[in-house]
């Protein structure tokens, strides 16, 4: 029986509050045939009238279809439905809704300020507006926003289970604004808006990171609310409101919060409107959500009276703990950390200067539940210093942060290390997904480092369901270019002025380039050309410009980080960059090509053969040597095909002596060669060398940390070895994904789960490589047209069962795994699939 599921608008569910004009959409289909034959899709107003009918389609196609009908109205629902036509000659219907927000057009209510300071650390402040209703209206939103962050209630209910909304942005060009349903709070007679206020990522530390004295974006937190019911405000923001500090009197994203609850006493202030320069744009990602709670594995009372909580893995998040009748005035100190020291107490070096500590007055004499608002740390453990009495596990938990993205990908195999490396790439994952792809989630940094970003985007979104994520922050790495070129991180605090980064650089190959490679990740696994779209012209100036600031010398020299924490094995920074600048066009070429772009696919083509013949005569001697000889020069030049066919057999030659014999199979590299090993191995044939490579237990090398205790990914390959504890504080990370990029081989290579050629999961390819020590390995992802499955498994005698499922709507390319024998067909359609294989001899 054909029936339809997961139906999105924009990639979300029912949303309310999207201002694009053109939305797409998407369903799943599963059923007993192959695939769909036609389909209509018709929506309809509030009314019931229709504003769009595609007719009857003639396609196999249930993703990215795009609104074509009447223009959407601001703040209006909007219902539509599929009736898709299988090769069976079934049919099935499914019906989904989305509402639109502000559409681009006029707020009635003003931007507003309480305390006009230029200190941080400011303490949270509390605005609230009364109002009455003769009676409840049937459908009531509230549209909301800040500089800075905030918590909304209605008659003292939260509107949202989201935290650290608005989220963050480039605040020198936008803000997002959410759309809250908040029908089932109002009641007849009064009814109270109220609105904490805090600093946040806008004039918090953090947006001071190179300038601690002044802020980068703005001085002070503001507010916009507007509360409809239909198209009467009942209430907005503007003049003859009032803020009042809280009894939190300082919460900021570095420093941690403090709560006074103990103290009584609160300043007022007037409102005041500004105008700030800033657009209020639809929130295209998604939402910072509490993902999971842990519970302690273990308390341990120090000698000095301090308690160590252990919640057993390394997370992003904060805690929430219950006080029962403590003395009035109670002060508990609360720091994270994510190691501890030899002796049981407390590692926090590696923060640098972020205090990520908690700090909490009671109020005395009754029950005190408390949870930091306005922050998050990265942590494992918790010191917590008077407390009254013995701390119990019921007294104390934690809530992981992290961007809500429903999971699509799963792994597991006989390894059982790693197993547990999988598990620590996806806390890593989530630990640094909190609205912006972040390095780590613990010390003074946390920022939306692009290097890291774009290593990570293939296993990301195996792993989870992320292109409103990416689109999202994408959008903030185009508004931070300068002078064409992509900036190193987003969102950039100093984009606009680069004066306040001394010694810093803005573009560096293999992290700008993130603005490239990001859409290409989300056209391979989405099938989404919008992306690419929007900013392929940005993608081709950013590698146009780099020769022109080169005078025209195709041996470009920008590459600031190099192969980042390679080691020491410094790979030459113009070759990184040439091979970037190269491997960039190619990439812009295909793009453009699959959006039908063919001048642009021409230009950017020639510019790659142009930059690959430069690379080969720079970066190679006339007798086919590779000039630099380490693991990423080799690693670039390959996946790049950069390499001539003279000097390939010696290129090729010089990898694999030095990992496996230079380096006794251990890696040298750093963040952009790391993720390139195993592919390109498997590439040339040398999968049995990619698998030792991945089980090498020994430093350096992915289970190295895991095998010393890692939950999360680590910055380094020697964050903390046996014997000489642990590393350079200066930058010492033990959450960190990039090096987790290798989960993508995982899927890709060892179960063989490919996206095709044309983008997308419609047509995808099965190609599994067996090896190792492994005896079997199982994936799964969760595509836009249903649950792709490859796993397989080596019995008696050494045959191999490869079970494998298929959508529908889709076709596999079926690839035998290499080193066995056995039938198999070229191409199969939906269904579940079982083939054995026997083992081939070797000669």
């Amino acid at each position: 029986m054909l029936t339809v599921s997961r139906m999105l608008t924009e990639y979300k569910t029912d949303p309310i509050g999207i201002d694009e004009p053109s939305p797409r959409f998407f369903y799943t289909l599963s059923g007993d045939g192959a695939k769909q034959t036609s389909r209509r899709i018709t929506v309809k107003n509030e009314s019931g009238r229709i504003v769009w009918d595609s007719g009857v389609v003639k396609s196999a196609e249930t993703t990215q279809i795009e609104y074509a009908g009447t223009p959407l109205r601001p703040r209006t629902r909007y219902v539509w439905r599929v009736e898709a036509v299988s090769d069976r000659r079934e049919t099935a219907r499914g019906q989904a809704s989305f509402e639109t927000g502000m559409m681009r057009g006029a707020w009635q209510a003003q931007w507003i300020a309480g305390r006009l300071s230029l200190d941080n650390r400011l303490p949270v402040q509390n605005t609230h507006r009364t109002f009455s209703l003769s009676r409840v209206p049937a459908r009531a939103r509230l549209y909301i926003s800040a500089l800075g962050l905030y918590e909304a209630k209605v008659n003292g209910k939260p509107v949202t289970e989201n935290c650290l909304a608005p989220g963050w942005t480039d605040y020198y060009e936008r803000v997002q604004y959410q759309v809250y349903d908040v029908s089932e709070l109002l009641e007849k007679g009064e009814n109270t808006l109220s609105v904490d206020l805090a600093e946040g990522w806008y004039s918090g530390r953090i947006s001071r990171a190179w300038d601690h004295e002044n802020p980068s974006w703005g001085e002070y937190p503001m507010l916009i609310a507007e509360l409809r019911a239909g198209e009467k405000v009942l209430c907005a923001t503007g003049e003859g409101w009032k803020f009042t500090d809280t009894d939190t009197r300082m919460s900021d994203i570095y420093m941690g919060e403090t709560v006074d609850r103990h103290a009584a006493s609160f300043t007022e202030h007037p409102a005041v409107v500004r105008r700030p320069p800033v657009r209020l744009e639809w929130t295209v990602g998604t939402p910072i959500r509490r993902i999971r709670t842990l519970k302690p594995v273990s308390i341990t009372r120090l000698a000095n009276g301090a308690h160590i909580v252990d919640f057993g893995v390394n997370f992003a998040g904060r805690e929430k703990f219950t006080l029962r009748n403590a003395p009035a005035g109670t002060a508990i100190l609360i720091r994270h950390g994510e190691m501890l020291r030899a002796d049981g107490t407390l590692y926090t070096d590696n923060l640098r200067s972020a205090a990520a500590t908690t700090t909490y007055f009671a109020q005395g004499g009754v029950t005190e539940t408390y949870e930091p608002r306005f922050t998050f740390y990265g942590f494992r453990y918790l010191e917590v210093t008077g407390w009254p009495g013995k701390l119990g596990k019921r007294d104390i938990e934690a809530a992981a942060l992290s961007s809500a993205l429903p999971e699509t990908g799963k792994f597991h195999c006989s390894n059982e290390l790693v197993n547990r490396l999988f598990d620590n790439i996806i806390r890593g994952q989530e630990s640094n997904f909190v609205d912006v792809p972040t390095d780590c989630p613990q010390r003074d940094e946390r920022q939306g480092w692009s290097g890291d970003t774009q290593v990570f985007t293939n296993v990301a979104t195996y792993n989870r369901f992320a292109p409103e994520f990416y689109a999202k922050w994408l959008v903030d790495m185009n508004l931070g270019r300068q002078d064409e070129l992509y900036p190193s991180f987003a969102p950039h605090p100093y984009h606009r002025e680069r004066e306040k980064m001394p010694g810093e650089h803005f573009f560096s190959a293999g992290w700008g380039d993130a603005g490239i490679i990001c859409p290409y990740q989300l056209f391979r696994k989405y099938g989404d050309l919008r992306v690419a779209r929007t900013w392929l012209d940005n993608m081709e100036r950013s590698l146009v410009r780099q020769l022109e600031l080169n005078d025209g010398d195709p041996i470009v020299p920008f590459s600031v980080y190099g192969d980042w924490l390679n080691i020491d094995a410094p790979t030459d920074k113009p070759l990184i960059a040439t091979a970037y600048l190269a491997g960039m066009a190619k990439l812009v070429s295909r793009l453009a090509a699959a959006c039908g772009d063919t001048p642009r696919a021409e230009r950017m083509e020639t510019l790659y053969q142009a930059e690959r013949a430069a690379f080969i005569d720079r970066f190679f001697t006339p007798g086919g040597e590779l000039v630099c000889r380490t693991q990423t020069a080799a690693l670039l030049a390959l996946h790049f095909d950069l390499v001539p066919e003279k000097a390939r057999r010696k290129t090729v030659d010089f990898l694999v002596r030095d990992i496996d014999k230079t380096h006794k199979c251990h890696l040298s590299t750093g963040f952009l060669g790391t993720p390139l090993l195993l592919p390109v191995l498997t590439k040339l044939g040398r999968t049995d060398l990619a698998y030792r490579l991945l089980e090498q237990t020994t430093y350096p090398g992915w289970l190295f940390p895991v095998t010393n205790g890692a939950t999360t990914m680590w910055e380094r390959w020697n964050s903390w070895t046996p014997d000489k504890g642990f590393g350079a504080v200066s930058m010492n990370s033990f959450n960190h994904y990039a090096y987790g990029a290798v989960g993508e081989w995982f899927y890709e290579t060892i179960c063989g789960i490919l996206p095709g050629e044309a983008g997308g999961f419609r047509r995808f390819r099965l190609a599994p490589e067996p090896g190792g020590t492994f005896t079997e390995a199982s994936a799964e992802y969760d595509s836009l047209y249903g649950k792709i499955t490859s796993a397989w498994k080596i019995g008696a005698k050494g045959k191999l069962v490869w079970r494998f499922t298929v959508p529908f709507g889709t076709e596999a390319d079926l690839v035998p795994p290499p080193g066995f024998a056995g039938k198999l067909p070229k191409t199969v359609g939906p269904g579940s699939y079982e083939y054995t294989f026997t083992p081939v001899k070797k000669a």
